[in-house]
């Protein structure tokens, strides 16, 4: 089977940023590894402005300060992989005066990295490559032991999402082995 890194599309040079000016996605505090089955946190969305732009585009995944997915891009990955957490954030445009529903989208970590994985000397990856018998059956999800915070997504999730028109997402092909 094939995967794919599902990221944002770098070419959108006029792309909303949200502002994370407090940390909020560092300092809320997440037991989502150990308890994904009854995540611990509400459906309380979280608001963030975003940064100042002459005219914002407001794409479908956002990949900082964390993964934000749109609404529709939510329903069809939710419909892959039920067991997703997703929690509402608001991004909010002061001067236009327009607010955009995302949703911050948590993965279990799934151990499925390969032992030909490369790495760098900073402990980043250099080239991941999948563990194809522990992969096997995943279709949406992130890897353990990165420290990238990468969303995968099987050969059929990507062509479902190609399939409509989304706006600023692409795919890198992973190596498995």
């Amino acid at each position: 089977m094939e995967y794919f890194i599902l990221g944002q599309d770098l070419r959108y040079t006029n792309a909303v940023e949200p502002k994370d000016d407090l940390g909020l996605f560092r300092r809320i505090p997440f037991q989502i590894d150990q308890e994904l089955a009854s995540p611990p946190m509400d459906d309380e969305p979280v608001q963030l402005y975003i940064k100042e732009n002459q005219d914002p585009r407001y794409l479908d995944f956002i990949e900082r300060p964390a993964v934000l997915v749109s609404d529709r891009l939510k329903q069809i990955l939710a419909k892959y992989e039920p067991r997703l957490f997703f929690k509402p954030v608001i991004l909010a445009d002061r001067k236009r005066l327009h607010q955009a529903v995302y949703w911050w989208m948590r993965l279990s970590p799934t151990d499925c990295l390969s032992e030909n994985s490369l790495f760098n000397k900073n402990g980043t990856i250099k080239q991941l490559v999948l563990d194809r018998n522990k992969a096997a059956g995943l279709k949406v999800f992130r890897v353990a032991g990165l420290m990238e915070e990468y969303v995968l997504v099987r050969l059929d999730v990507a062509e479902s999402l190609l399939r409509r028109d989304f706006c600023g997402i692409q795919f890198k092909r992973v190596a498995v082995a």
